[in-house]
């Protein structure tokens, strides 16, 4: 047998919270009176009342929205509500860790702020946080226990703290539960892979003499790998001939250019010309600057405009090893594409929770809870890149070569010179990194009573604790650069005393029988794989500390009614600590495809007091049944950022039985977090929609191409960033593309750090809403309307690339393209090559961000033959997303685009029900207007395209048979295929670019479950 207690989780409190707020997914409306309510404490208020229409929107979700999906991953299922960007989830994969970038972590974002300003707690309290962002995995919330989910929409830090900008996410966990539950949970993609498996029990009892109950949960999940090679919508944009990928191609190739640490020393033209077979130019020159080898030793040209010149490989090939997926795109390019990547990430996890309570006398009672939770994920990276910054010298001795390159060397101002190295180390595979995190978190406290008036107070401390370990396989450029150094790259080789110089390192000892593959392809002996292998290991360790007390209950009578009120006060302190286990310093043993950072440490603390008020100002007159007013304020003295003030002023007026209106304004000021503060130097690889201003190939319109009027100034500032006029760019800067691989290459480097100096942000949001419950006599129909407007002043966050070469390179804010205008001083070129080499993007207070909307649903039951139909639908309606990245700078139109994590211009999810006895069915629709890209909200002036309309639905089952209750469905009933984005008229189809996040990659899925309440 089951029970759930009636205290603030109790079933009258859900039943009443679902009419309210009309958003109960999957659930039916319920009516309940208000005399059979007990006084609870609903999210966003510490004020204990009977009156359950919150001031602020709240969304709720119950526990069968969550087992009515094939997956068993929490987050997925909330980000299908239309207040929700997508944030961390299985879709989201990569090896870099970093101080605030955890791998494999699950997040929550609401409105697209950002997951750091919008507050994860679990029953009122903060649970403990991922990383150096504070923001808290939802992995490991106890989901066996979780009783339902209620969001507030409107902000809440007067409440809960100033980083409750956006609102909050309340997981509300089961109480005073008593019996054994037992559950299974099984889903599977129509293609046989992706399997999704959980298995949990609760268990829970009271005391023989019923002042005690002790509430035991365990719970394992374990979630299969789905690769994109196995979804035809991967495949076919790979194959795609108008397809442009971002990828370096595989072969190995001759580096020029100066590389490797080498001096600049390229073959001559005629040899670049004669080995591919492309002809000279009138001049004598050569437009190849790229070449690489065939696997018979004859060369090819991948360069931009040379038509793959000299490939002989196979075109379009699913595995062919190192030329898997070549394609010669339409306009005749050479191109090729990764094939290792994850559609979806694996995860196993294993959580424990406990909650106890006694009550040691009729007005005090002890709860001692307790929760750990061991997550395992698997991501992966591209293959290792031997190109670059990664590329090896070769001494130029006996060793066979093909006769091409040669020729080549040969033809060198110094023949005799080492040469540079180009190699994608497919042989190697891809990077990978094992994220295992291990979390606790232990609450121990008393509450009671005080005997004045009902007033009632808690008082706790909790300590949490978070240890992760990513630990990445990669190749070492050190040991990886002997072998290639050594006679017939490494064959047999043994070294024991590694040479002088630029490749010395410290207790190596390298055996490798069959070599390194360099211009024969085979798969390299097990010894000299481990020979080259390095694990790195980042380490992250973060604690918490807090310490509250609170203090609730009636104030004094008023006309309307009896005033109440909240107060408390905390203490707060992280300790946070991040190992690189790559720092900058390290030069003996680099990984090939990670790119250094430096460690993290530091700690804050705050202390807080909070009062919140609600005041009954009228009643039982003309369209005026009640009208409260909330009113709260909260003190936070941040050992950072000193004294800063919260508050709200919030009202509910009920004009009739059937029509009540809510609303207010939130005023919060957010201190920055441990990551903003101390994130040691970080490289990270950023989306940079527009390409290399200097390259001729950028979508920029104020960069290095023809129709720039300015274009000679651009060009002048290019060579001026880089610094000298030797390099491929001051040769020929009106042809200049990127060196060594993709021309058009959408990515660029951020060195993210930390910055002790950067203030506080600012918040301020406004709130306007109706709930109308049976309007115009509707039996069973609540319908509910709400407006919001979030503006954040100062807001911090890392300047990014985008702007730093917008603000560089537009006439607007450099108008004498000067290189020493601020923004171009963040901007770094290689010396030897041209090519972008990074930004600078340390925390700042930069702009603004300003969004508002309509948040709507309607909740409707009706009685139709045998059984009850219910229809529920939300929809979200965005008016605004305007953002600045520099103060004072241009404002972003994030609108109607896939910027800022995807700002629709409106998102609906409507779910339909119909209950015959113990049997329901359910079908599920969501709903995507037609979007821009994101470079649409970025540069307005862009030619990448969005995509239209996408409507998927979903099929579910239950029936209930005694204690137990069986589940079924169908995800992805009709098979919607996702559609490709960010489409460039005239060039790239991107038919391989999607948003997981939003559209469904996976494919129909299946799954089954089973719960038992014994």
């Amino acid at each position: 047998m089951s029970v759930q207690g009636h205290t603030s989780g109790s079933n009258s409190r859900w039943l009443v919270a679902a009419a309210v707020a009309a958003a109960l997914v999957n659930a039916l409306p319920v009516a309940a009176a208000e005399d059979g309510l007990e006084e609870v404490a609903i999210t966003g208020s510490r004020i204990v009342r009977r009156d359950l229409t919150a001031a602020s929107p709240i969304v709720t979700v119950n526990t069968q929205s969550l087992e009515n999906s094939s997956t068993t991953a929490v987050e997925s299922v909330l980000q299908q509500l239309p207040q929700f960007v997508p944030g961390g989830n299985q879709f989201v994969s990569g090896a870099q860790a970093g101080a605030a970038q955890t791998p494999g972590i699950a997040t929550l974002n609401l409105r697209g702020l950002g997951p750091n300003r919008n507050l994860v707690l679990v029953d009122g309290r903060r649970p403990q946080p991922a990383n150096a962002s504070l923001v808290v995995d939802i992995n490991t919330i106890p989901q066996a226990a979780i009783q339902g989910v209620e969001v507030i929409t409107g902000g809440a830090s007067a409440v809960y703290g100033p980083d409750a900008i956006a609102g909050v996410t309340n997981f509300i966990l089961k109480k005073n539960f008593e019996g054994l539950d037992v559950d299974a949970h099984y889903g599977i993609t129509e293609q046989g892979d992706g399997s999704e498996q959980r298995i949990s029990a609760l268990m829970g009892m009271n005391s023989s003499d019923g002042r005690g109950n002790v509430m035991f949960s365990i719970d394992w999940t374990k979630r299969d790998a789905v690769y994109q090679k196995d979804r035809d919508f991967y495949v076919n944009g790979w194959r795609d001939t108008t397809n442009a990928g971002g990828d370096f191609p595989q072969a190995p190739g001759l580096a020029t250019g100066g590389n490797a640490g080498l001096p600049t020393n390229n073959p001559s033209a005629a040899a670049l010309c004669g080995v591919v077979g492309v002809a000279l130019s009138s001049t004598g020159t050569c437009s190849v600057a790229d070449v690489r080898f065939n696997n018979d030793g004859t060369a090819f040209a991948p360069g931009a405009g040379l038509g793959a010149a000299g490939y002989k490989g196979p075109l379009g090939a699913l595995d062919a090893g190192r030329f898997t997926m070549v394609n010669k795109l339409a306009n005749g390019n050479f191109d090729q594409k990764y094939t290792t990547q994850f559609a979806s990430t694996p995860l196993e996890r294993h959580s424990l929770f406990m909650k106890g309570r006694y009550e040691v006398t009729d007005n005090i009672e002890a709860t001692l809870q307790a929760s750990y939770s061991n997550n395992k994920v698997l991501t992966r990276g591209n293959l290792a890149p031997g190109v670059t910054v990664w590329s090896v010298p070769v001494p130029r001795d006996s060793r066979t070569l093909p006769a091409a390159l040669n020729t080549l060397l040969d033809s060198r101002p110094n023949p005799t010179a080492p040469w540079a190295l180009f190699q994608v180390l497919d042989w190697f595979g891809p990077l990978k990194s094992t994220n295992t995190s291990n979390v606790w978190q232990v609450m121990a406290g008393l509450n009671g009573k005080l005997g004045i008036k009902d007033w009632t107070w808690e008082a706790y401390y909790s300590r949490g604790s978070t240890s992760t370990l990513s630990e990445t396989v990669t190749p070492s450029l050190q040991r990886y650069a002997m072998l290639i150094n050594a006679p017939n790259f490494g064959k047999n080789a043994k070294i024991t005393s590694p040479p002088t110089g630029v490749l010395a390192g410290r207790g190596y000892q390298l055996d490798c029988t069959s070599g390194i593959p360099v211009f024969n392809e085979f798969t390299p002996s097990a010894d000299c794989l481990n020979s080259v292998q390095t694990r790195t290991r980042q380490i992250t360790e973060l604690t918490q500390d807090i310490l509250e007390a609170n203090v609730q209950g009636g104030a004094f009578d008023l006309p309307a009614g009896e005033s109440r009120f909240a107060l408390g006060v905390s203490y707060r302190a992280n300790d946070f600590r991040f190992d690189p286990g790559y720092p900058v310093e390290q030069i003996m043993d680099n990984p090939i495809g990670l790119f250094a950072s430096n460690g993290t440490k530091g700690s804050t603390n705050v202390k807080e007091a909070y009062g919140e008020v609600l005041l009954p100002v009228v009643k039982d007159l003309p369209f005026v049944k009640s009208l409260d007013l909330e009113l709260g304020y909260r003190l936070s003295d941040f050992d950072t950022a000193g004294n800063v003030n919260t508050y709200k002023g919030l009202f509910t007026w009920k004009a009739l039985d059937s029509v009540t209106f809510r609303g207010g304004y939130n005023y919060a000021t957010r201190a920055p977090n441990t990551a903003e503060l101390f994130t040691g130097p970080t490289l990270l690889v950023v989306p940079f929609p527009e390409g290399d201003y200097c390259s001729v190939t950028t979508q920029s319109k104020y960069g290095n191409v023809a129709s720039n009027p300015d274009r000679a100034k651009v060009q002048a500032l290019c060579q001026a960033i880089i610094g000298n006029t030797t390099t491929p760019f001051s040769a020929s800067p009106s042809t200049f593309s990127r060196p060594g691989g993709p021309a058009f290459f959408p990515l660029e480097i951020e060195v993210t750090k930390g910055n002790p100096k950067v203030g506080p942000e600012t918040a301020q949001t406004f709130t306007f809403g109706a709930v109308l419950s049976e309007p115009f006599g509707a039996p069973n129909l609540v319908v509910t309307a709400d407006y919001y407007q979030i503006k954040v002043t100062d807001a911090i966050a890392p300047i990014s690339s985008t702007t730093v070469y917008g603000r560089c390179f537009n006439p607007a804010t450099n108008p004498t393209y000067s290189v020493t205008n601020e923004a171009c001083q963040l901007i770094a070129r290689n010396p030897i090559t041209g090519d972008r080499e990074q930004t600078i993007a340390a925390y700042s207070n930069l702009g603004t961000i300003n969004t508002s909307g309509i948040d709507m649903s309607l909740a409707w039951s009706h009685e139709v033959g045998p059984g009850n139909f219910a229809v529920n639908t939300t929809l979200s309606w965005l008016s605004k997303y305007d953002y600045q990245p520099v103060a004072g700078g241009t404002t972003n139109v994030a609108k109607g685009t896939l910027d800022q994590g995807g700002q629709y211009d409106y998102r609906l999810l409507t779910n339909f029900s119909y209950r015959v006895a113990d049997i329901n069915l359910g079908l599920q629709w969501r709903h995507l207007p037609a979007v821009e890209s994101a470079a649409k909200g970025i540069a307005p002036t862009t030619t990448q395209q969005g995509t239209g309309t996408y409507d998927v639905f979903g099929l579910n089952a239950s029936y209930a048979m005694g204690k137990v209750t069986f589940r079924a469905g169908i995800d992805n009933l009709l098979n919607k295929a996702p559609p490709s984005l960010n489409y460039i008229p005239g060039g790239d189809s991107n038919t391989d670019n999607t948003n997981p996040s939003f559209y469904d990659i996976l494919g129909r899925r299946f799954f089954v479950g089973v719960k038992a309440k014994l």
